[in-house]
């Protein structure tokens, strides 16, 4: 009887184990940067910026996407700000006053950041250093009772980005 009590025990036990027991995975081989047939690069970090920068503020008419030749004006005193051919990677924030629906005013707010990224990048601004956030109406900096404080709150704001 004794026979028949170990067998099942241990072959319990040799499940268990096998099922506890996690496989290790193989370790990953260090993958080659640079081949003999790419050129060396040196990469280099941006460095820290030097100043402030100073973010642009772009206004829109009522229910529109379109920059105004004053808007272009803005952007490119934003861009007089860099000398510097490392770009800084930077936020487009779309807003829009309460004039309409929380969906249409996210979608106009991004179509507005879509502009004046259209805008920068003729500039020369390059299009991976660009972020385009849609915040539609939900923060404004005016109240929307008022046609100044709607004004105020149809823009995009362009600014360096920080983590």
């Amino acid at each position: 009887m004794n026979v028949f009590l170990k067998r099942p025990l241990l072959i319990c036990f040799g499940v268990l184990v096998s099922a506890c027991t996690i496989p290790q995975p193989t370790p990953l081989k260090p993958i080659p940067i640079f081949s003999h047939s790419s050129p060396i690069r040196v990469v280099q970090s941006n460095p820290p910026l030097q100043r402030h920068i100073q973010p642009a503020v772009v206004y829109f008419a009522n229910d529109s996407h379109e920059v105004s030749p004053s808007a272009n004006k803005v952007l490119a005193e934003f861009l007089e700000q860099f000398t510097d051919p490392n770009w800084p990677p930077i936020v487009l924030e779309g807003h829009t006053d309460s004039s309409n629906s929380e969906v249409y005013n996210v979608n106009l707010s991004k179509q507005r950041t879509f502009s004046v990224k259209g805008m920068l990048t003729q500039s020369g601004y390059p299009v991976d250093q660009i972020i385009e956030v849609a915040k539609g109406e939900f923060q404004p900096i005016a109240s929307n009772a008022s046609p100044s404080g709607l004004k105020l709150n149809r823009r995009v704001v362009v600014k360096p980005y920080q983590e």
